[in-house]
C-alpha cells in the first residue's frame, strides 16, 4: 500500500492541457553565439569597493527599493529577446496564480491573460459566499494593479509553454486549476494574416500540491483558499497530508508525467548527479531546461534552493527568482555566500526592484546582509537573458538621478 503522502501527491498533479500535440523535445535554449559573447564581456564588471558601497548604500536608502513587491518591467525585454519555440516555467509558491498570469502574457499571448483578467475570472469561480476584495484576492503586493507595456506584437511568442504551479496550499491551486478552466472555456480564436487559432493551444498547467525545501518527509497543512502565509513553520496536527519535496526530485517527477502525457516512450532519467543519473544517462535522456524559476515560501526559499542544486549544477534553470528574508531559516544563513555560490555556477545574482535590478555578483557590500523581506533574481551568463537584462542594472555613474 502506497504511503498516504504519496497517495496525495497523486491526487493532486492535475495537468491541465489545451493541446495534445505539445511538443517537448526543444526546450533547450541557444547559448549566447561567438558574435554576442565579446559583447557580454563588457557587462561582467567588477564594482570598486567604493562604488559597491555607495551602490549598496542607495538600495537601502531606498528601502530597498521596495524589493519585497518588485515592479518586473524586464519581462517585457526577456520575451523580446527570446522566440525559442518552448517555455517551460515553475512557480514555487504559486500563491493565488497572479505570476501565472504574466507569464501568458508575456511569453505566449498577451490578449490571453494578464492580471486584472485573472482577477475577473477569479470573481467568477469562487463560491458567492467568499466577499473578493482587490485587497484580499489582488495578492499580497497588489499584483492585479500591474500594468506592463508588452513591447511585442500580437502573436504566440512561445508555441509551446508548460506552466508548473506548486503549492503547499491546495486550496489556491484548486482556485489556480478553476481560473484556467474558466478562460480555456471563453477564449476565442484570433486571427492573425491568413491564420486563425485559439491561443490557449499549447498551453499546459501542471500542479503539485507539496511543500518544497532541501529534503524529503510529509506535512500537515490546512490553510484557506487565497492564504499567501501557508508555510512549512505553521504546521499542524490536522488538515491535509502533504508530501515536503525537493525540486531536483520533483523536476524527474514532472518531466516524466509530461513524457507520459505526450505520448513519448522514454522517461526522463534522475537528475544528473542524483542516484541513476550521470553523464551518460543526461546526454540519452530528456532533460529539458527550466526557463524560469520563482520562489516564494516565506522564509524557507534558501533550503528550496539547497533542494534544488543539482539543476543549478548542470545549468537546468535560466533563471531563478526568490525572496530573502527575516524569517526562518533564512536568518541562520548568509546571502553573501548565496551569492558565491550562484557564481561558482556561472549565476549573476541582482536585488530586484522598482523596474531596475541592483548587481550582487562582483559588487557586493556588507549593507546587503540585513535579512529582510525582499527578492534576489540569478541568470546564467552565457544566457540571452543576461544580455536582455543589462538596461535594468542600476549604474554608480547614474545614481544621483535615482
Amino acid at each position: 500500500m502506497l504511503p498516504i503522502y504519496l497517495v496525495l501527491l497523486l491526487l493532486q498533479v492535475v495537468v491541465v492541457r489545451s493541446s495534445v500535440n505539445t511538443k517537448l523535445g526543444n526546450f533547450t535554449y541557444q547559448a549566447l553565439s561567438p558574435s554576442l559573447v565579446e559583447t557580454k564581456q563588457q557587462f561582467l564588471r567588477t564594482c570598486t569597493k567604493t562604488e559597491a558601497n555607495a551602490l549598496a548604500a542607495k538600495f537601502r536608502s531606498k528601502q530597498n527599493d521596495a524589493s519585497n513587491c518588485a515592479k518586473e518591467t524586464w519581462l517585457a525585454a526577456l520575451a523580446a529577446l527570446d522566440r525559442s519555440s518552448n517555455k517551460f516555467m515553475v512557480n514555487i509558491g504559486v500563491n493565488k496564480g497572479y505570476n501565472i498570469a504574466n507569464w501568458i502574457h508575456f511569453f505566449h499571448h498577451h490578449d490571453l491573460a494578464n492580471a486584472s483578467s485573472w482577477f475577473e475570472a477569479m470573481k467568477v469561480v469562487l463560491p458567492p459566499t467568499i466577499n473578493v476584495t482587490r485587497s484580499y484576492f489582488g495578492g499580497f503586493c497588489q499584483e492585479v494593479n500591474d500594468v506592463f507595456d508588452r513591447q511585442a506584437p500580437n502573436y504566440l511568442s512561445s508555441q509551446h509553454m508548460t506552466l508548473l504551479a506548486v503549492d503547499l496550499n491546495c486550496r489556491n491551486l484548486e482556485l489556480i486549476q478553476n481560473i484556467w478552466s474558466h478562460l480555456e472555456k471563453n477564449t476565442r480564436n484570433v486571427t492573425v494574416g491568413p491564420t486563425s487559432f485559439n491561443p490557449f493551444d499549447g498551453l499546459s498547467l501542471m500542479t503539485y500540491c507539496a511543500a518544497m525545501s532541501d529534503s524529503l518527509g510529509e506535512i500537515m497543512v490546512d490553510c484557506s483558499v487565497g492564504d499567501e502565509l501557508c508555510k512549512i513553520g505553521r504546521a499542524q496536527s490536522s488538515g491535509t497530508k502533504i508530501p515536503i519535496m525537493t525540486m531536483d526530485r520533483l523536476y524527474t517527477q514532472a518531466i516524466n508525467q509530461l513524457r507520459s502525457l505526450s505520448g513519448a516512450s522514454s522517461s526522463a532519467s534522475a537528475v544528473p548527479g542524483q542516484p541513476g543519473g550521470g553523464a551518460g544517462a543526461s546526454r540519452r535522456r530528456f532533460h529539458p531546461q527550466i526557463d524560469m524559476l520563482v520562489i516564494d515560501t516565506e522564509g524557507n526559499d534558501y533550503l528550496v534552493l539547497q533542494g534544488s542544486k543539482h539543476l543549478f549544477v548542470h545549468r537546468l534553470v535560466r533563471l531563478v527568482a526568490f525572496e530573502y528574508h527575516e524569517y526562518p531559516p533564512w536568518d541562520k544563513y548568509s546571502l553573501r555566500q548565496t551569492v558565491d555560490w550562484f557564481d561558482s555556477m556561472d549565476y549573476d545574482c541582482f536585488f530586484q526592484g522598482q523596474g531596475r535590478i541592483w548587481q550582487l555578483t562582483r559588487c557586493w557590500d556588507a549593507q546587503y546582509e540585513f535579512h529582510g523581506w525582499s527578492n534576489v533574481q540569478c541568470v546564467l551568463r552565457d544566457d540571452p537573458w543576461f544580455l536582455a537584462l543589462q538596461p535594468f542594472v542600476v549604474q554608480h555613474a547614474h545614481l544621483a538621478t535615482i
